[in-house]
């Protein structure tokens, strides 16, 4: 399943009605897996305005947003984002949508993708983060492949254990429940035993961890892997 397409797939099964304000609320955060300084825009459809996720500046390589709560009236159906040049302003990624379940938790990010002349070119994609019914003594991950489309098929281990074999560009595992003591991750082409990643999970106990496996830098395609992990503001 494309990771463009997972919160689109998900939420169909999951959409619930408006709250009793006849709103809907998401809670969004953004990162940066295209270029060295990023604007992810949210148009905030209520006020006619597009609102940038990180005001204060542009979003480096690797670096996510805070979470921030999107309000917008039920009869919009759809959340709608695009991303611009931290420098020039200018559009990068041209305006994108997603339907958004209400009272959920998302992950919008920007990233490299073949397009249909099989180019790379910047797109958005979205996770869905299902933090629910996290056992005490464990946290949740889903692992994203966004390292290199010319990769190919990667096998993901965390442990002895292979929890996702043969992703492709652009997919997401599915997600995995770890004990707290399982942190060891391994990356290998798919058939391969010889790793292209090693690396060591920090995990956080009963939250949710999205873990893109991408190029290091924007001029260093060695394989790293940028967390996100889901906790509320006040355990920051």
């Amino acid at each position: 399943m494309k990771a463009s397409i997972i919160a689109l797939l998900t939420t169909s099964f999951i959409l619930t009605g408006c709250n009793s304000d006849e709103t809907y609320e998401s809670d969004i955060t953004a990162i940066n897996l295209v270029n060295n300084e990023l604007n992810i825009i949210w148009y905030d459809k209520n006020n006619d305005e597009e609102i940038s996720l990180s005001p204060d500046s542009a979003l480096e390589y690797g670096q996510a947003t805070i979470e921030q709560t999107l309000d917008q009236d039920e009869t919009y159906s759809t959340y709608s984002f695009k991303a611009t040049d931290g420098n020039t302003l200018e559009n990068v990624i041209e305006k994108t949508s997603f339907s958004l379940s209400d009272d959920e938790e998302y992950i919008i990010f920007a990233y490299l993708d073949q397009n249909e002349d099989s180019q790379l070119e910047p797109t958005l994609g979205a996770v869905f983060v299902k933090d629910e019914d996290i056992a005490d003594n464990q946290y949740r991950a889903i692992i994203m492949h966004t390292f290199s489309s010319n990769t190919g098929l990667l096998d993901v281990y965390i442990g002895d254990d292979l929890v996702a074999e043969d992703l492709e560009y652009g997919d997401g595992s599915e997600y995995i429940n770890l004990n707290i003591d399982n942190t060891q991750l391994t990356i290998t082409k798919a058939g391969s035993i010889a790793p292209i990643l090693e690396y060591t999970i920090e995990p956080v106990l009963n939250e949710f961890h999205t873990i893109f496996i991408t190029p290091e830098t924007t001029d260093n395609y060695n394989a790293a892997a940028i967390v996100v992990v889901d906790k509320d503001a006040d355990e920051d």
